[in-house]
């Protein structure tokens, strides 16, 4: 009975000891579910303890269909991904597999979105501030035309107000010297009506 329990004691001495201890992720570019609006060069996964050189990274599109990377590098804790060019629109997958220092392999992925702005969308916005800005120059020529017309309107009304003073006051002048006109005719009159009796006496 010793003898088969030192036989054991022996066997599990000569098993390497298995390491439970999950090496975990404390950062990552792009993050989990991320919504990437510029242009994405990197990737980059960093993780809790120090990992093997052996360690890469996976790109995939939302087809499945892999993206390749220029470069992937390991320093210490942090596996990197170069892109050659920018991302296009879409969702993405970064698979990450890794080996740590305790022997122990473990693989992750991490799903992001690309949303950049494009070329074709910059042109769009343009016209678009183009209309905007021939909209407001039409509405400063309305109401520069309204501002005008209401001016001629006014002009047209002060005139014709001017000519109405004025044919008042030339008919009140009229009135004014009817009375002196009928009192230099009935004196001429008289003096005509004189004139002839002393003419008649002679």
């Amino acid at each position: 009975m010793k003898k088969f329990v030192f036989f054991l004691m022996c066997l599990l001495c000569m098993i390497p000891t298995i390491s439970f201890a999950h090496t975990t992720i404390t950062n990552s570019t792009p993050s989990e579910g991320a919504v990437v609006t510029s242009d994405l060069s990197e990737l980059s996964v960093e993780f809790a303890e120090e990992i093997e050189n052996q360690s890469t990274l996976l790109l995939t599109n939302e087809n499945g269909e892999d993206i390749p990377l220029d470069s992937i590098t390991v320093n210490d804790n942090i596996v990197t991904g170069n892109l050659s060019t920018p991302l296009e629109n879409g969702n993405y997958t970064i698979t990450w597999k890794i080996a740590a220092k305790d022997g122990h392999a473990i693989s992750g992925e991490i799903p992001f979105t690309v949303e950049a702005i494009t070329k074709e969308d910059s042109v769009e916005e343009i016209p678009k501030q183009t209309e905007n800005v021939q909209t407001e120059q039409e509405n400063k020529d309305d109401s520069s035309t309204n501002t005008e017309s209401s001016s001629t309107e006014e002009l047209s009304e002060d005139s014709e107000l001017t000519e109405a003073n004025e044919s008042e006051n030339v008919q009140e002048n009229k009135a004014s010297l009817l009375p002196t006109i009928s009192v230099i005719v009935l004196v001429v009159l008289l003096g005509a009506g004189i004139l002839m009796l002393m003419r008649k006496k002679r």
